[in-house]
Formats: C-alpha cells, sequence, structure tokens
C-alpha cells in the first residue's frame, strides 16, 4: 500500500477526494451517500469490481421496474455502453485506484446516485441516461489505448483530469436533482442539468482528444523505436555475418589478440620499456595531426614483442583506437600475411559505428562467388583500406615483421628441392613469398588515402628487406639506446637475482647487465641456466660468470657444451631429437617423438621422458598450454633465433669440433625423419592385416600417424642413395606398405584426391569426378611416394608406375573408404610386383589381366572383350573372349583371342586372324560384328563416322558397302558431327549352336558439336556428360521437338539410330528425334521369332522385323509412378522370357540435384502376344517395382549396367566409378509361388568398388549364378583396354594403357542379399556429412591452420610430377 502510495497520480486522486470530503456539505445526498460511503470502504478495503458489480445490478433493477411501471423502455440498453466504458476506465486506473481505494466508491457510487435520484423525474432521467451514453462513449478511447500506454505518464494525467471532471458532474448533477424546485417543475431542471454535463463534456472530449494525440505520438514514438531496434538487431546480425566472413576459418585464438597481449605484459618487468615513451621521435609519432609511421629496429632477443604490448596498451589507457597483430614464426597461420590482415580488420571494424557500403558490398561479392571466407588478399586490403577511412584516429601495431613467411620445413623442404626436382605450385591463388606478399600488404596501406588519422607502428628485427622497404615509405625508424636497454636489463636482473637466486650482488649485475649486450632473452636463459647449476656462494657465481658466453649464439653453444659431457649414447639421442624438432612438417608430441626415437636399430627401448626433456635443455620448450597437452606437450623452439642458428653453419660461430653434429642442415633433418617413419612403419606390429582404425587411438602407435602421412615427404626433400632406395623398396613390397595407405586414407585423404587444374598454377581438390578432363592432361592425382623412386630402375621405376596406376584407379575409395582397401582389387601383376598386397587382398574377389604383356606394345585401335562363357562344374572355367582390332601400315588386322580363367588363373588359348590385313576404309571408333567368335567368311564393320556398313565377304573378295538412304540426302549435316554408340545389344545363342550371336542391335547418336557444346570429347565413347537445357517430353516421334535447336525437322531426325547387324544381310537403320538430351535405349530380341522390340519415346514399343526390316509400334503402358517429363537422363531397356511370352521393362531416370543425381528404377512385366488383325500387344501383369536413389556426382555414361538371367534382373547404380548401387530383383513370370517369394528389389549387405576407370571402358556386368556351388553365384565386370592417345599410329591408333580386365566377386546368393531399405538406402552416407570436400579431404591429423603438402602425377602421363601447397 505504501509502494502505491508513492504514485503522483494516485496521491492527486487521492487528494481531489480529500477536497471533496472537506468542501462538501454534510447533508447533501452526495456526502451522505456517496463520500460517506468512500470512507467506509477505504476502511473495510472492498475493491471496485464489487462496486461494478453493484452498478450493474442496480442498472438491471432498475430497468425492470420502468418497464413494469411503462416509464422509460431500453434502460439497460441505453446504459450498456456506460457500463463497458466505466469498467475500462476503472482498469485504466488500476493501480492509482489501488492507491485511493475511496475514489472508486465516488466513481461508482456517484453514478448510481445520480440515475437513482433522477429516476423519480422522467424527463430529467431520458437526459441522465442520453448523459451517461455519451460519458459511456467518450471513455472508450481509455479502452483502446490505455493498456498499450498504461505506463506513460501523460496518460495517468489525463486519466486524472477525467476523473475529476467525472467525479464533479456527479456532485453538481446530484445537488441539482436534490433540490425541490426542480422536482416539482421537472421540466426546468433539463437546462441546467445540460449546462453542467456540458462542461463536463468538454472537458471529457479535449481529454479524449489528448488521449488520440498522445497514443499517435507514443506509437509513432514507439515505431521509430521498433525500427531502430529492427535496424539494430539487423545490423548487429550483418555484422556477426560479416565478422563470420573476415574469421574465414580461423578459430578465436588466432584473431582474439588480447590473449597474446595479456601473456607479453605479464611477461614484462616493473617499468621495462618505458623510455620509448619519452623517446622524441615517439613523441613526435604520438602527438603528429597526420598520417605517419614508426618503426622499431631491434636485434633479437631484445623484447620488441613486449614493447609493442606496452605501447599498444599505454595508447589504449588514454583513450585511442589501437589495432594490433603479433607475427609468430611458431604458429603456422599467425605468420601469414593474409591472417595479419583479417586480425586488423577485424579490429578496425570494432571502431566503426556502422558498417560502411564497400565493406558490405565486397562481403555480398564474395557470397555471390560462393566465398563464405575472406580468401582473397586483394579484396582484405580493401576492407582494412576501407574501414580505416572511416575511423578519425586509429594507432595499428603490427610486431614481428621478421617472422613472417614460411620458417617451417615445408620452406626448408622447397629450398633442399634443387634443379631437377618438381618445384611446388599452390591449390590456391595468393603469392607463395609470404614476405614480398607482406611488404605489396603494407606498402599499399601505408599509401591508402584516409580521411582521418593513422598511426602505424612496427616492430622487427634490423633485416635488410625490411630496412629498404621502410626507406622506401619515409618511415620513421627508431633503434634502442643501449643505455636504455641495459636499464631495463639491470633492474630485471637484480629483482630475479634476489627472488630466485637468494643473492644480492651489484658486481653481478652489472657485469650481467653489461655482458647481456641489451638481449633481454639471453639474460633470461642465463639465469635458467645459473638457477639450475645451483651456485652455493658469491665465488661460484664468479666463476661461472668469466665462463658465461657472450651473445645468443654463445648462449646456445654453452647449452650443446653441456651435452658433450653426456654418454655417446645421449649425445646421439640429443642429435636426434634437435633434429626432429627442427625438421618435423608440424610439432610433434612427446609420445610421438619417443616412439620415433625407439624407431633405429641401436635403440634398446622407448627413451624415458625425464631423459628427453633434460636433453632439450632451453633451447626446445615442452608446451604444456593447450587443452588436453599436460601429459602429452608439444615440443616447439621457443625463439625464431634458436631455429635460425640451427640451421646455421657451425664453423662460422666458431663453435668446437665435437658440436658440430648438433647442427641440422633441411636435408639432413628430413632423412633422420624419413628413415625413422620408415623403420617405425617396417616394425612387424604392422606387417599384418589389422583394423587399423583401432591402432590410431592406442598410445602405443602414436607415432604411426605422422610417419605414415609424412615419410615420402621428409625422403622426397632428403638425399637419397642405393641403401636408401633399398630401403623403401623393400617397404613398399611389405604388408606395411597397406597398413601406411590405410593410416593415410583413414587420417590425410587428401594424400589420394583428384586435382583439376583451373588456372595457372592452380588446383582445385576433389575427391573424384568424370574424366572427360583427362585426355587433355589437366587432372592429376596425388601419390604419395618419394619423387626419385622411378630413377631407380628397373624395380623403382616398376613400382613407381604400378603404385600410381593404382593410386588412379582406386583413388575415389582411397580418400573415402578407408577401411576399403582389400577392395581395390588389382590384377597378378601387381601382386608379383608388391608381394606384400597380398595379405590385405580380398579372399572373395579377383582381377585378372585377360591379355599377354606382349599385346601392350603394339598399335591397337580396339582391344575389347566381346563375350563372357562360363562352363559350370569341377572345372569351374571361364572363357573369356576378347576382340583385337590391330593397325598396320597397310590396313586393319582383326583377331580373337580365347583366355580360360580358372583355378589356377589364366590359360590363354589359340587365337584366330586372318593371314594379311584387310584394306578397308574402317575407322578406329568403329564397330565390328561377326556372327562367329573367330575370323570366318561373313562379319559387319559400322563406320561412326557416317553410319556406313561395311559386309566383308572375304571369300568372294570384294567388300559390299551399304549407306543409309537417309544420310546420303544430308551430307552436309554429316560433316558437322559423328556418332557414338550409346548402347549395345547382342542376340546371343546357345553355347551348342553354329555361332556365338545372331546379330546385334546399336543405339547410336550423332554428336554435332555446333548444337550441342556439352557434347563429350570425339575420342571417347563414354564420358561425362553436363545437363542439357532441352526438357523431357513425353510426346510422340511425331510431335517431340528439339525445343533449342536451329536444326531443321529432317536433321533432328538423324540424331538418334538404331542399327541392326547380322554379319550378312544389309543392315537395318531407324532414326528417329529425341527431346530427351541423355537417352538410352537397349533391344530385346525375341527367343524364337525374327524381331526386336525396343523404345525411344513414352508410352510406344517398337518392333522391328528382323526379316523385312520394318517397324511397327504399340502401345507401351509405363510405370503410374514414375514422371518421365522430370528426367535430365532416361534409359529403356527390355528383356525377353525364354519362351517370349513374357516382356521385362526396366525404365531408369535421373535428374541432377545440387547434391549430386536423383534416379528412379522401375521394372514392369507384360504379356507379349501376336493378335490376330491388331498385331502385338502388351498386357501389364502387376506388381510394377520402383525406387528411388540419390548419389553424388554428375550424370556420366553409361548410365547403368545390367545383367539379366531367367531369374533375376542384376543392376548397377552409379557411381560407377566407385561405389556402385548393386540391385536384384527377381522376375516374376505369373505362377503363385513366385508372386509369394518376390519381395522386390534387393541390394548387397556389403559394398564392392569398381575401378575409376570403369565409365570410359565400355563396362558390362554379368551375374553367373550357381557358378562354383549352388547358392554361390560370382558377379564379373568386363572392362574393355584402354587406348592411351599419347602415340598415335595409323587412324588415331595407339597403344593400350590398360589391359582388357575382368573382375569377380563370390556373392552368396541368399546371405549376401538383403531386402532394400529407403531409410537406408535411398541416400548414401556421403552426402549426409554435411561437409566440403576440401574439408573431408584435408583430413583430422594435418594442423587445420597450416597447408597441407602433396606431390602429384598428371592423369594422363603418370612420370609429369609437381608438388602442390593447399590452404
Amino acid at each position: 500500500m505504501a509502494a502505491a502510495a508513492r504514485n503522483p497520480f494516485a496521491i492527486a486522486i487521492e487528494s481531489f477526494v480529500v477536497d471533496i470530503k472537506r468542501n462538501e456539505d454534510t447533508q447533501t445526498p452526495f456526502y451522505k451517500e456517496v463520500i460517506a460511503q468512500a470512507w467506509c470502504a477505504a476502511e473495510s478495503g472492498s475493491q471496485e469490481v464489487n462496486h461494478a458489480e453493484q452498478l450493474s445490478t442496480f442498472i438491471e433493477d432498475l430497468a425492470q421496474k420502468h418497464e413494469r411501471e411503462s416509464k422509460t423502455l431500453w434502460v439497460s440498453k441505453k446504459l450498456g455502453p456506460f457500463v463497458a466504458g466505466m469498467n475500462e476506465y476503472a482498469k485504466a486506473c488500476d493501480v492509482m485506484i489501488q492507491a485511493a481505494p475511496s475514489a472508486v466508491v465516488l466513481l461508482y457510487g456517484g453514478a448510481r446516485l445520480v440515475l437513482l435520484m433522477a429516476s423519480s423525474i422522467i424527463k430529467a432521467f431520458d437526459s441522465v441516461l442520453a448523459i451517461m451514453e455519451q460519458i459511456g462513449h467518450l471513455l472508450k478511447p481509455y479502452e483502446l489505448f490505455s493498456r498499450a500506454y498504461h505506463s506513460s505518464t501523460d496518460m495517468q494525467s489525463l486519466l486524472v483530469e477525467s476523473y475529476k471532471n467525472i467525479i464533479t458532474f456527479w456532485q453538481k448533477a446530484s445537488k441539482l436533482l436534490s433540490r425541490k424546485k426542480y422536482k416539482l417543475f421537472a421540466s426546468s431542471l433539463v437546462k441546467p442539468l445540460d449546462t453542467e454535463w456540458q462542461k463536463c463534456s468538454d472537458g471529457l472530449k479535449q481529454d479524449s482528444i489528448n488521449i488520440q494525440r498522445l497514443a499517435q505520438a507514443t506509437e509513432a514514438m514507439k515505431s521509430q523505436e521498433r525500427d531502430e531496434k529492427k535496424e539494430n538487431k539487423k545490423q548487429q546480425e550483418l555484422r556477426k555475418q560479416i565478422v563470420g566472413w573476415i574469421k574465414s576459418k580461423e578459430d578465436d585464438a588466432t584473431v582474439d589478440l588480447r590473449r597474446d597481449m595479456d601473456a607479453n605484459l605479464g611477461i614484462r618487468y616493473g617499468h621495462s620499456c618505458e623510455w620509448l615513451l619519452e623517446h622524441p621521435d615517439f613523441r613526435a609519432w604520438k602527438d603528429a595531426t597526420e598520417t605517419t609511421s614508426l618503426w622499431y629496429s631491434a636485434p633479437p632477443g631484445t623484447g620488441k614483442t613486449i614493447l609493442t604490448s606496452t605501447i599498444a596498451r599505454h595508447l589504449q589507457d588514454r583513450g585511442f583506437k589501437t589495432a594490433t597483430f603479433f607475427f609468430s614464426f611458431s604458429d603456422t597461420v599467425k605468420r601469414k600475411p593474409l591472417t595479419a590482415i583479417r586480425c586488423l580488420a577485424l579490429q578496425l571494424l570494432t571502431h566503426t559505428v556502422s558498417i560502411p557500403d564497400k565493406v558490405l558490398r565486397l562481403y555480398e561479392e564474395d557470397l555471390e562467388h560462393h566465398c563464405l571466407g575472406l580468401s582473397n588478399p586483394r579484396v582484405a586490403i580493401e576492407v582494412c583500406e576501407t574501414l580505416m577511412k572511416h575511423i578519425g584516429r586509429i594507432h595499428i601495431l603490427v610486431d614481428g615483421l621478421d617472422e613472417c613467411g614460411d620458417f617451417a620445413p615445408e620452406q626448408l623442404a622447397r629450398d633442399a628441392l634443387g634443379p631437377s626436382r618438381p618445384r611446388p605450385q599452390s591449390c590456391c591463388a595468393g603469392n607463395s613469398n609470404d614476405r614480398q606478399q607482406m611488404f605489396d600488404f603494407f606498402c599499399r596501406l601505408l599509401n591508402a588515402k584516409t580521411l582521418g588519422i593513422v598511426k602505424w607502428f612496427f616492430s622487427s628485427r634490423p633485416e635488410l628487406d625490411i630496412r629498404a622497404s621502410m626507406q622506401k615509405h619515409n618511415v620513421t625508424i627508431i633503434e634502442p639506446p643501449m643505455t636504455d636497454l641495459l636499464g631495463d636489463i639491470g633492474s630485471y636482473v637484480r629483482t630475479q637475482m634476489e627472488n630466485k637466486l637468494g643473492r644480492h650482488c651489484e658486481v653481478c649485475v652489472e657485469y650481467w647487465t653489461t655482458a647481456s649486450e641489451g638481449n633481454f632473452l639471453w639474460v633470461t636463459l642465463m639465469l635458467q641456466i645459473m638457477e639450475g647449476e645451483g651456485t652455493a656462494c658469491d665465488e661460484e657465481i664468479e666463476e661461472e660468470l668469466e665462463k658465461f658466453p657472450r651473445g645468443l649464439t654463445g648462449c646456445y653453444l654453452r647449452s650443446l657444451n653441456h651435452l658433450i659431457n653426456r654418454p655417446e649414447r645421449l649425445q646421439q639421442l640429443a642429435r636426434r631429437i634437435f633434429a626432429m624438432v627442427v625438421g618435423a612438417v608440424q610439432p610433434l608430441r612427446l609420445s610421438e617423438i619417443s616412439q620415433a626415437l625407439a624407431a633405429t636399430p641401436a635403440a634398446k627401448g622407448i627413451p624415458r621422458a625425464n631423459v628427453i626433456e633434460e636433453l632439450c635443455s632451453n633451447l626446445i620448450v615442452f608446451d604444456r598450454s593447450q587443452d588436453g597437452d599436460k601429459s602429452d606437450p608439444l615440443l616447439k623452439i621457443p625463439h625464431k633465433s634458436i631455429y635460425d642458428f640451427f640451421q646455421q653453419d657451425p664453423r662460422s660461430l666458431g663453435a668446437r669440433e665435437d658440436l658440430h653434429q648438433f647442427f641440422i642442415s633441411p636435408k639432413a633433418a628430413n632423412l633422420e625423419l624419413g628413415l625413422s617413419s620408415l623403420t617405425y612403419l617396417m616394425d612387424a606390429r604392422y606387417q599384418q592385416k589389422q583394423d587399423v582404425a583401432q591402432l590410431l587411438n592406442v598410445p602405443e602407435h602414436s607415432f604411426l600417424k605422422h610417419a605414415a602421412i609424412f615419410w615420402y615427404w621428409y625422403l622426397s626433400h632428403a638425399d637419397h642413395s642405393q641403401a636408401i632406395f633399398e630401403n623403401v623398396r623393400q617397404f613398399l613390397k611389405s604388408p606395411a606398405f597397406g597398413t601406411c595407405v590405410t593410416v593415410q586414407s583413414e587420417l590425410a585423404p587428401h594424400l589420394f584426391a583428384r586435382y583439376s587444374q583451373t588456372g595457372r598454377s592452380c588446383f582445385q581438390p576433389e575427391l573424384s569426378g568424370a574424366d572427360s578432363k583427362e585426355t587433355e592432361g589437366d587432372v592429376s592425382y596425388a601419390v604419395p611416394l618419394p619423387s626419385w623412386l622411378d630413377e631407380y630402375e628397373p624395380d623403382g621405376f616398376l613400382i613407381d608406375r604400378a603404385i600410381c596406376n593404382f593410386v588412379m584407379e582406386w583413388h575415389a575409395v582411397l580418400n573415402s573408404y578407408p577401411s576399403a582397401l582389400e577392395r581395390c582389387l588389382s590384377n597378378q601383376d601387381w601382386y608379383t610386383l608388391m608381394p606384400g598386397w597380398n595379405t590385405w587382398a580380398s579372399k572373395r574377389a579377383n582381377s585378372y589381366a585377360l591379355c599377354p604383356k606382349s599385346l601392350i606394345d603394339l598399335d591397337y585401335a580396339q582391344l575389347i572383350i566381346k563375350d563372357l562363357q562360363a562352363t559350370r562344374g569341377p572345372s569351374e572355367q571361364m572363357t573369356a573372349v576378347l576382340f583385337g582390332l590391330q593397325i598396320t601400315d597397310t590396313g586393319i588386322l582383326p583377331q580373337w583371342l580365347r583366355v580360360d580363367v580358372g583355378p589356377e588363373g589364366l590359360i590363354p588359348s589359340e587365337g584366330s586372324r586372318p593371314k594379311s590385313p584387310v584394306a578397308t576404309g574402317y575407322n578406329s571408333d568403329g564397330v565390328f560384328f561377326s556372327r562367329r567368335h573367330a575370323w570366318g567368311s561373313h562379319c559387319s564393320v559400322l563406320n561412326l563416322e557416317d553410319l556406313r556398313v561395311e559386309t566383308l565377304h572375304f571369300e568372294a573378295g570384294t567388300p559390299t558397302a551399304f549407306v543409309p538412304e537417309a544420310l546420303e540426302r544430308h551430307q552436309s549435316h554429316l560433316r558437322l558431327g559423328k556418332w557414338h554408340v550409346l548402347s549395345q545389344s547382342n542376340f546371343h545363342v546357345p553355347n551348342n549352336a553354329s555361332v556365338d550371336q545372331r546379330g546385334v542391335a546399336l543405339h547410336c547418336e550423332s554428336r554435332d558439336p555446333y548444337a550441342y557444346s556439352d557434347a563429350p570429347r570425339e575420342d571417347s565413347t563414354y564420358g561425362s556428360l553436363t545437363a542439357s537445357s532441352h526438357d523431357s517430353s513425353e510426346e510422340s516421334d511425331d510431335s517431340a521437338s528439339d525445343a533449342g535447336s536451329s536444326d531443321s525437322e529432317e536433321q533432328q531426325q538423324l540424331r538418334h539410330a538404331m542399327v541392326f547387324l547380322d554379319g550378312a544381310s544389309p543392315p537395318i537403320y531407324v532414326f528417329w528425334k529425341q527431346s530427351t538430351r541423355h537417352f538410352q535405349s537397349k533391344c530385346a530380341f525375341h527367343p524364337t521369332e525374327l524381331l526386336a522390340v525396343w523404345s525411344h519415346s513414352a508410352q510406344e514399343l517398337c518392333i522391328t522385323h528382323l526379316d523385312s526390316g520394318r517397324t511397327e509400334s504399340t502401345v507401351l503402358p509405363e510405370p503410374a509412378e514414375v514422371k518421365l517429363s522430370s528426367a535430365s537422363a532416361m534409359r529403356k531397356e527390355f528383356y525377353f522370357s525364354e519362351t517370349g511370352d513374357h516382356l521385362f521393362y526396366l525404365l531408369y531416370l535421373a535428374s541432377e540435384t545440387p547434391t549430386g543425381l536423383q534416379q528412379t528404377v522401375s521394372v514392369s512385366s507384360f504379356n507379349f502376344a501376336l493378335v490376330e488383325g491388331e498385331g502385338y500387344l502388351l498386357s501389364r501383369r502387376p506388381p510394377t517395382h520402383t525406387i528411388s536413389y540419390e548419389c553424388s556426382g554428375s550424370l556420366q555414361y553409361p548410365l547403368l549396367l545390367t545383367s539379366w538371367s531367367s531369374a533375376y534382373l542384376y543392376i548397377a547404380l552409379p557411381s560407377l566409378a566407385c561405389k556402385p548401387k548393386m540391385l536384384r530383383i527377381r522376375l516374376s513370370y505369373g505362377s503363385t509361388l513366385e508372386e509369394k517369394a518376390s519381395t522386390g528389389f534387393q541390394t548387397l549387405r556389403d559394398p564392392i568398388f569398381f575401378p575409376h576407370s570403369s565409365p570410359r571402358r565400355d563396362p558390362k556386368i554379368r551375374m553367373l549364378e550357381d557358378y562354383q556351388s549352388k547358392g554361390q553365384d560370382t558377379l564379373t565386370l568386363l572392362l574393355n583396354a584402354e587406348i592411351s592417345r599419347n602415340a598415335p599410329g595409323l587412324n588415331g591408333s595407339s597403344k593400350p594403357r590398360r589391359r582388357p580386365e575382368l573382375l569377380t566377386w563370390d556373392i552368396a546368393s541368399e546371405n549376401d542379399w538383403r531386402d532394400w531399405d529407403p531409410k537406408v538406402d535411398a541416400q548414401p552416407e556421403e552426402l549426409e556429412t554435411g561437409k566440403s570436400q576440401i574439408e573431408i579431404l584435408r583430413g583430422t591429423f594435418v594442423d587445420s591452420k597450416q597447408r597441407f603438402h602433396v606431390p602429384i602425377r598428371s592423369g594422363l602421363n603418370w612420370t609429369k610430377k609437381a608438388f602442390l601447397s593447399c590452404a
């Protein structure tokens, strides 16, 4: 109550009520009936809601009374607005009424009194009713606005005024109604009552107007506040996004320079460094009213970083805006100039009130080009320039210019490459010379035009290139006066001696101060050494003083001198420690270096941690500052001067002869690390097949990660010899190499990535991709091998070539499926050359090269697998039928070769070939068909240049050529492009027949380079595809059109053709136009009738009569749940049952999505019958099975692979260059038992993997059911030879790059398959990671703050090498 009474408006009402009570005559009805009750209510604490209810009850009673007496009607209706308005008004006054309880009694009691007194005077009563109705309307604004503006003082003031007006009216109205003369002459009462009401009404109306004005003004103000708040929130969100963009992927610890400054100031002693604040040049710099710059140049160890931090804090304490950055040679990120610009930009951004328009535009431009981080140096500089213009005065301090650049082993490695080694290139745009890039950055910023004042402060060693740059830009140079440095050092030495050594010796202080030559680092190291040696008296201290060397070099040499007194084995251990720490690509942990040190034949075990730390002395620090590093610290070099010290020629330092062993050249460090890694990897623990992923988390294998990922790098940049090669050869041929590859695949997949060249010396890392670029030489593959391996012939060359080919074939598996190493199949040549790989070989899969090595040295246009025949039973033998077209100077030399594949391996049988080359105009990309898989009297050759077919009758001596009549009419069109075979359907016959195949149907497409700029290259039947702009259509042959083409109707018809060959009769041609850009059609040959069925459009089945060449059509019912019009690619395929009365229809659709390919597979079955008078008709037999599947990648021919048997259809869905999705579905022939057994689609429980070259080698799959035993099937993949185009012969022929290959997998017919589960199978795991390719390829081991480095080989020529450095 007391708290509410403090409300000034409640006090005003209470005061008003008191005044009424004091001034009102106690004999008046108003006093007796209202005021007196108000005071009673105040004492009893009654609530206003009771009075409101009483008023409502009174009005209802009054209304009923008037209705009974037939006086004024509709009393309740007229007083309804009044009661509602009073209640809303009372709620608006809630706080004030609670503070003055009597006020509510006056409000409601006064109304009740006026109504009661007026009810006995009819004419007055009508007037009072009208007045009260108006009061209710006038109080309406309070209902609308009081809740929204309840806390407004202006609103409360208006509430008080309205209250006074209402109460005053009740008071005066009651007086008028109580006068006797008005009771006698009621008509005379109306006028004075109206007069009093007019006064009250004017007040209430004015209050109402004021309320609405107040509401409008308040709403406008609140709207403005909301807009400002919304804009502020928008700006904050935008600022947050821009901060994230500038930060790129740097963590908070990198960009938050406060931590560095606090750490530096924590080291600062007393009032050191303050001498600079009084230096004339510094004061002039600080007081200048224009942009100026200052460079503090001092030798190493003089406290430049501490001094820079002191100046920054000094400026901040005086209210100046600052931006700082500290370069650090030991931090792979903070030694990069781009990191400096990012950090400065972030700090400059905090000093700007709003985001400059140009910065916003640069940010939006980067987003438009999908750059989520500020990675372009030019843009970063523009951001800094723009932000500087929007700050009135800013002090920018940059420390450690000399520590900018590559000081880590990757730089040393590059320096050690020599003239014959491949030079490094960059995976991204940018200058690889960090030091020069830094000069370019700050040169531009120093010359930038600003609207305010920019004070630049630099600090570094007095290196020549830095001095030249500073002088070029007229930067004021400050060099520390020796007296000031010695003064700071003297104070420091005095305090440290007293606190740590317990000595007070002014002579010692003076001596050491003078001996320091102004070098804080020297003094610090000296005091640490003295403290550790435990001198007992002043004499011993003085004795040590005489021995202690001058300068940092002397101090470091003294640390090495202590090691000479150790046993020889400890000296060698220290030497190896220094070599490994200085040369390591990334810092080693204690556990890693401990195990690396034990990886020598002479080592007797892992050295103890305390021994390692003791041998490191003060030259190497054990960094336990990071989380999780306390028990396993990182070994680091604490100061760049120590790093430089180890790299110097010890003779130039005057070092003793026995100290020379501790100095490390880059090549020696690399050799030490490389050999230790190799020895460690050759340990017996890694000579077996095992779960490598589990080993990686076991402490006993700590060095396994580093050794496996960097061994090749160290040896690539070290001097090599025959002995070192023998070690490498032994390792590569051992099972340990498989362990190493698995570790690399698990932790550093970039070592097996594909790199597409996007510009000069610029590459884009990829998991995998289509191969169309390979023929142009702009695709390379990472191959983690020493760069000199191929120089050691013959073994080195052969091993190098074999591993390069292996990586190119299986890189997509190696960089994405680290546990699938055993599923990367190779032929026997690989296992012979790499015997250790047998340990990792799968027992259920094999690979066979199907022709002798001697064929590789000949020129071939084709070397393909024509057929695979299986002999079941005890022999378990497969026979591969190969066909080759050897190119000679006088013509082509067709030849057949049969190769038996059985338990004993490959057994080539005698081939078949003509006695002399065939003189023909045959083109190397053509198709050769013969009924027999042997040289005979009849064969057909389809020339893909113009679809001409030559039927060769060699017994007659003259070939006969057939040219399609339609092609003859359009010779001009034929010169625009060539034809490509999209699919091939063979008409096979039983093995005991007189011929091997009866015919073939070829779906060909004309690739017009002018009409289709995205067509595959002409030298490859199978290539990468790009989605066409043409939409799919379900129109018939007569209505379809190529919407985007300018060709005529006749020319469009020539784009697709189905060509039927049988080797003897004239060919059959069927041409059509096709609106679906990527379309394939495969025929089914009827087993008993001379006809073939196929389809080229929706709802239409084509039936070609092979005897007459006539093609008719019938209706093909498409699957109801599949929408053909939305597909980017389509394939239609058919299969006849053995009796020919059942036809099975496979429909495949694919559409490109932002994440890959969305695919739909549908299988339908029909009854196929000839109906007299109607021709051949189809009738669907349910069910139709349909699934959807999404995978990464883009469209690539072939769209899918299939294998039909009488029981099952087997399908391999993309990606056919890595991990196909294998499906099977039981073919239903209508029996009840079959329907129950049919469960729809099934997929393999465990995946299989295809070589990367599969799509471009005309792949075919075939399932040999019950091949080895009942219930055991064999899946086969047939791959043709890959013909290299690098050494062309006649008609563009070349030597085979890869021989024809047969891959087999043993599949248990029941146990290895499971039912398709849409929740599990519809989308592969790789689409769910949410990571970019570069994030995946970086892996988890290489420090995220540094670049990763990879050796690459050209996809076109494996002998071409380079090194990439990737951010």
